[in-house]
C-alpha cells in the first residue's frame, strides 16, 4: 500500500465530523492514546483497529481495517479471542453513502474490513492488550529470496548511486545464492571497476586475456575500450602523430578482439575516439565507417577526426579484389563481426546469407543485430527456414537472438519493449532492456508529439497490473540509465519521465540506501524545475520515506536534496518546512552535522514571523511546530522592520483573538517565554515599534493561558512596556488582568502580584480598584516567611492603595520582631547608579535605602541617550541595570565605561531593585 495513501486517509479519517482527532490520541493521558500504537502498525501497511465518533452519533463505531482477505481473517480471529460478544458487536456493513467514515475505510482497505461497536472502555483496554500480545509473539516468516532481476535492479542501483559497498555485497550475493557463472560475475566486476573508474585495475585484471577472447556483451566490449584509451592513449592526444602511431604498434595489435563490434550511437566519447583511430588506420574502406562519421557529425569530435586525418601520410587507396560473399567470409574470419554484417544487410536473403547474419549477430550481441538477423529469417520461404532449424548450432543461436525463444520480435526501442510486454510478461524482458540502456536512443522520445505521453500512459496501465509490476520496477535502473546518457536529461523537456521514475521508486522501494540516494537525485531534479501541481506530493513522498525508512546512520540523500533543490519560491515553503522538521528531529549531531547546520542557517534562519506563519499555515501537522525553537542568532531586534512587526502582530493578534485557532493558540503559548526573554535580552522591551506587539502577546497569554508564576512574570514586563509609552490604556489593561488574575494567592507567585500592583499604582490606578487583590495576597503572606526587606515593601503598597488595617497592623508586628542586623547598612561601597527609564519605583529604592545606609550616594539615570550625566552614573561603584526598562543605545553606550560591580534586577519594580541589592549586601557578609 502506498504510504501518501494512508497517510490522508489518516488524516481524513480523525477530522470532521470524527469527535475523536488526532490531537486527542497524540495527547499525554488521553483515553484515546491508547490508540495511537494502531495508527502508527495502520502507517506500515499492517492490519489495526481504529475508533470513530460521528457527532450525529452517539456511541463509537470501531473499524477493523486490512488489506487482503488473508489479514481480514487473522483480524477476524484475533477480534473473536479478544473481543467477541462479550465486549462487543459487528454491524452490518452497508456502506451508507451519507456516512463518509465507512467510504473512507472501504477505498482504504478494498473491503477488507468490518465495524464493530460495545462497551468503549472495555474495548479499548482488551485492544491494548490484545496490541501488547500480539507485538511480543515472535514473527512466523520464512526467508524468500528476491529474484535474480530484482538483484541485479538493486545492484545497477547501487551503482547508479555510486554505493561501492552495497555494490560489493550484491554481488558477492550474485555470485554464492544465484550461482552465476564465472563469466557474467566477471562481467558485473567490470562493470563495478569501470563505474568507480577504476581504469588501472580493469587492464590488470587477472583474467583479462579470457576476457578479450571470449563472446560479451557490447556493452563489456565498450568498458574494456573506454579504459584502453584512458590508460594508454589519452596522454599522447596533444601529438596525434605519436598516438597514431602507438595505436598502430601498440594497442591494435593487442587489443584487436575489441574491435569486431562496431561502435553503438551512446557510446563513450573515449570509444568514439579509439573507433576514430581505428576507421584512420586499419579498417580503411569499412561499410560501418560511414556510420561512424554520421554519428560525430556536428559534434565536438568531428573536428578532432578531421584534424587526426590530416596528420596520416598519404596512403595507397584499398583495392578489393574478392567478391562480396569471399569478403564477407574473410571478414567472419578475422572476427570483424560489424564490418561483415554491415555487408550482409545489403545482400539479398538466401540460406547462406541469413546463416552469416545469426552468426554475427549471435557474436555481436546487440539488440539492433539480432532484431535484422530475425527479420532475415523471416523473409525466408518456411522451407528454408526449416532447412536451417535442423542445425543445432542454428537453432540455439536462434533462441538465444529471441530471448530464450519467448519473443518473436525482438524490441529496438523503448516504444517496442513496452508493445511486447503488453503481449508477453515473460522475464526475459528485463533482459532486452538490460542491454538496451546501452543500445538504444532515448531522444526519440522527444521527437515527435505524444510520443512520450503515450509511452507514459502504457506504462502506467500495465504498472497497475500484478504481473507486470515486478518487471516494471526491475526496468527502473535502466530506464535511468539510458535516460543519463541524453546530456539534457535532467531538462524540463523530460519532466513526465522524471516523474514517473520519482513515484515509481519512491512506491516499489524498500528502503535500500542506494534507492534513496536515486529517489533524492530525481527530487532535486524535480525540485529544480517549475512545479505547479505536484509540488507538494513530492516532498510528502520524502517525508514519507524519512519516517519510513530514515536510517539516522545513513542520512546523505535527504542532506543532498536539501543542499541542491535550494528553496524556490514555486516550492511548497510549508511541505519543505515539515520536511525539514521530520528529518531535524530524528538527525544525530554527529552525522552530516557542518553541511545539515549550513542548510539551517542559508534555508531556514527563521525568525519569530516565520515561526507564527507556520504556525498559522500547517493545518493539521500544527503540532510539529512545537518542536521548532525560532534560530534568532541572525535576528537582530533593534534593526527589525516596522512591516515585519506589524505582521507579527497581526498574526499574534489572530490566534489569541480568533477563536477558530485554539489549538495554535495552546502551541503558541508554550514559547511565548522564550520570544520574551529574547526581546528582553535584546534590549527592545523599552522600543516604541514594539508596543503594538507587547499589546498583542498580552491579549496572547490572557487568552489562551493559565495564571501561573512564568506567564504571571512576562505579563509584569509587557505591562511594563506598554504603559511606558501608552499610559491611558490603563484602565483597560488592569481591568483585563484583574479578571485572569483568579488564583490562589500562594508564595511563587507574590513578588510579580505586588510588582503588578506598584506598576498599577504608579500609571495612576486608584488605590480601591487594587485594594481588594492586596488584601487577598498579603494576608497569605502574613502567615508565611518573608524577609523584614519584602515585608517593609509590602506594608508601603498596602498603605498606597488603602489596604485592610488589621493586614498591615498584623505585617508591622511581625515586621518589627524580624532580626535588626541590615546589610545594607554596613555595605562598603559609596556611590550606586541605577539606570531605568521608570523612576518611580528607583525613588522610592533611592529613599528606602538612605534611610538604612546615609552614606550611600546613590543616583538615578533615566536618560534614553549617552551623555555627561550618563558617562558619571556609570563610573559608580555599583551599577543597577534594569535590562527591562532600558534602551538599546543606552545599555551598549554604558557598557565599556563601567568600572564596578554590575547588578540586574529581575523587573523595572521597586521590590526587584530591593532585593538586587539586598542579596549583594548579603553576599558581601
Amino acid at each position: 500500500m502506498i504510504t501518501t495513501q494512508i497517510e490522508s486517509f489518516i488524516h481524513r479519517f480523525f477530522e470532521d465530523p470524527n469527535k475523536i482527532t488526532l490531537s486527542h490520541i497524540q495527547q499525554p493521558g488521553h483515553t484515546y492514546g491508547k490508540v495511537a500504537p494502531w495508527i502508527e502498525q495502520l502507517r506500515g501497511s499492517k492490519s489495526a483497529i481504529l475508533p470513530y465518533w460521528n457527532k450525529k452519533s452517539s456511541s463509537i463505531t470501531w473499524f477493523a481495517i486490512a488489506f487482503n482477505k488473508q489479514d481480514l481473517q487473522v483480524l477476524q480471529e484475533d477480534w473473536r479471542s479478544f473481543l467477541g460478544s462479550t465486549y462487543a458487536k459487528v454491524e452490518n456493513i452497508s456502506s451508507p453513502s451519507d456516512q463518509p467514515e465507512y467510504l473512507l475505510v472501504e477505498k482504504l482497505s478494498s473491503g477488507n474490513y468490518f465495524a464493530f461497536s460495545g462497551d468503549d472502555r472495555n474495548i479499548i483496554r482488551q485492544l491494548q492488550f490484545m496490541y501488547i500480545l500480539k507485538n511480543k509473539r515472535p514473527a512466523r516468516t520464512t526467508e524468500v529470496l528476491p529474484t535474480l532481476d530484482r538483484v541485479l535492479r538493486d545492484f545497477d542501483l547501487a551503482l547508479q548511486a555510486k554505493e561501492r559497498n552495497d555494490a560489493d555485497k550484491l554481488l558477492i550475493k550474485l555470485e554464492r545464492q544465484y550461482q552465476l557463472d564465472s563469466r557474467n560475475i566477471l562481467f558485473l566486476r567490470l562493470k563495478v571497476l569501470a563505474t568507480f573508474d577504476c581504469w588501472h585495475e580493469i587492464l590488470n585484471m587477472p583474467r583479462m586475456k579470457d576476457l578479450l577472447q571470449m563472446r560479451r556483451p557490447w556493452s563489456v566490449t565498450e568498458t574494456l575500450l573506454q579504459a584502453v584509451y584512458k590508460q594508454k592513449l589519452a596522454s599522447y592526444e596533444i601529438n596525434p602523430t605519436l598516438l597514431i602511431e602507438r595505436f598502430q604498434e601498440k594497442i591494435y595489435p593487442e587489443f584487436a578482439s575489441l574491435f569486431r563490434y562496431q561502435a553503438q550511437r551512446n557510446t563513450k566519447p573515449e570509444v568514439l575516439k579509439i573507433f576514430m583511430l581505428y576507421a584512420l588506420t586499419e579498417s580503411q574502406g569499412r561499410p560501418w565507417i560511414k556510420d561512424l562519421e554520421q554519428q560525430i557529425k556536428g559534434t565536438d569530435l568531428e573536428p578532432i577526426y578531421q584534424y587526426w586525418n590530416s596528420q596520416l601520410t598519404q596512403r595507397a587507396p584499398v583495392t578489393v579484389e574478392t567478391s562480396i560473399d569471399q569478403t564477407i567470409q574473410q571478414l567472419i574470419a578475422q572476427s570483424e563481426y560489424s564490418s561483415a554484417f554491415e555487408l550482409l544487410k545489403g545482400l539479398p536473403a538466401s540460406k547462406e546469407t541469413v546463416a552469416s547474419m545469426v552468426k554475427c549477430a549471435f557474436e555481436l550481441q546487440t539488440l539492433d543485430t539480432s532484431y535484422r538477423a530475425l527479420q532475415a529469417v523471416d523473409s525466408l520461404g518456411t522451407e528454408d527456414q526449416q532447412s536451417l532449424q535442423t542445425n543445432r548450432w542454428f537453432k540455439f543461436a536462434m533462441e538465444h537472438l529471441k530471448g530464450d525463444g519467448k519473443y518473436y520480435r525482438v524490441p529496438t526501442n523503448w516504444l517496442e519493449w513496452i508493445d511486447n510486454l503488453a503481449l508477453n510478461s515473460a522475464h526475459s524482458n528485463v533482459e532486452f532492456v538490460r542491454r538496451g540502456a546501452t543500445e538504444w536512443n532515448i531522444r526519440e522520445w522527444i521527437r515527435y508529439p505524444d510520443t512520450l505521453k503515450n509511452w507514459i500512459e502504457k506504462w502506467e496501465s500495465l504498472a497497475n497490473d500484478v504481473d507486470y509490476e515486478e518487471i516494471l520496477n526491475n526496468s527502473i535502473p535502466y530506464l535511468l540509465e539510458n535516460l543519463k546518457q541524453d546530456e539534457c536529461w535532467n531538462h524540463i523537456e523530460w519532466q513526465p519521465l522524471h516523474r514517473l521514475l520519482f513515484y515509481h521508486l519512491a512506491d516499489h522501494t524498500k528502503g535500500d540506501h542506494s534507492d534513496l540516494i536515486i529517489i533524492s537525485e530525481l527530487g532535486i531534479v524535480l525540485a529544480r524545475q517549475e512545479l505547479s501541481k505536484d509540488e507538494s506530493m513530492v516532498i510528502q513522498t520524502l517525508r514519507d520515506l524519512w519516517n519510513n525508512f530514515g536510517n539516522p546512520q545513513f542520512v546523505d540523500w535527504i542532506v543532498a536534496w536539501f543542499e541542491q533543490s535550494e528553496s524556490r519560491s514555486s516550492l511548497d515553503r510549508y511541505s519543505r518546512v515539515k520536511l525539514f522538521i521530520e528529518v531535524d528531529r530524528r538527525i544525530p549531531a554527529h552525522r552530516a552535522q557542518d553541511r545539515w547546520k549550513t542548510i539551517k542557517l542559508n534555508q531556514f534562519c527563521h525568525g519569530w514571523e516565520q515561526w507564527f506563519d507556520w504556525l498559522m499555515g500547517f493545518g493539521s501537522d500544527r503540532q510539529l511546530v512545537k518542536e521548532v525553537k525560532p534560530m534568532t542568532d541572525n535576528m537582530y531586534w533593534a534593526e527589525i522592520s516596522v512591516e515585519t512587526i506589524r505582521q507579527l502582530t497581526e498574526t499574534i493578534t489572530t490566534v489569541a483573538l480568533d477563536s477558530t485557532h485554539p489549538d495554535e493558540a495552546i502551541i503558541a503559548i508554550g514559547h511565548i517565554g522564550l520570544l520574551i526573554d529574547q526581546m528582553n535580552s535584546a534590549l527592545v522591551m523599552q522600543n516604541s515599534k514594539f508596543v503594538s506587539l507587547y499589546q498583542a502577546l498580552i491579549d496572547l497569554i490572557i487568552a489562551s493561558s493559565e495564571c501561573n508564576g512564568p506567564t504571571l512574570h512576562n505579563l509584569v514586563l509587557l505591562s511594563n512596556s506598554v504603559l511606558y509609552f501608552r499610559p491611558l490604556d490603563r484602565d483597560k489593561l488592569w481591568q483585563d488582568i484583574r479578571d485572569w488574575l483568579e488564583v490562589s494567592p500562594n508564595s511563587m507567585m507574590a513578588a510579580d502580584v505586588f510588582e503588578l500592583i506598584e506598576l498599577f499604582l504608579d500609571y495612576g490606578i486608584a488605590g480601591d480598584e487594587i485594594k481588594q487583590i492586596w488584601d487577598e495576597w498579603s494576608y497569605q503572606i502574613s502567615s508565611s516567611g518573608t524577609s523584614t526587606a519584602q515585608l517593609d515593601y509590602i506594608i508601603r503598597l498596602g498603605k498606597r492603595c488603602a489596604g485592610s488595617h488589621d493586614t498591615i497592623q498584623n505585617l508591622l508586628t511581625r515586621f518589627q520582631s524580624k532580626d535588626p542586623v541590615d546589610p545594607i547598612a554596613t555595605v562598603p561601597v559609596e556611590t550606586v547608579s541605577i539606570f531605568t527609564l521608570r523612576p518611580g519605583p528607583a525613588e522610592r529604592v533611592v529613599k528606602e535605602i538612605t534611610n538604612r545606609n546615609p552614606n550611600l550616594k546613590i543616583r538615578i539615570c533615566a536618560e534614553t541617550k549617552m551623555s555627561k550625566q550618563v558617562e558619571v552614573c556609570a563610573k559608580s561603584d555599583l551599577v543597577v541595570i534594569v535590562t527591562s526598562c532600558l534602551t538599546h543605545a543606552i545599555f551598549y553606550g554604558i557598557s565599556p565605561l563601567i568600572q564596578g560591580t554590575t547588578l540586574y534586577p529581575r523587573s523595572p519594580g521597586e521590590s526587584a531593585i530591593l532585593d538586587c541589592l539586598e542579596h549583594y549586601a548579603s553576599s558581601l557578609n
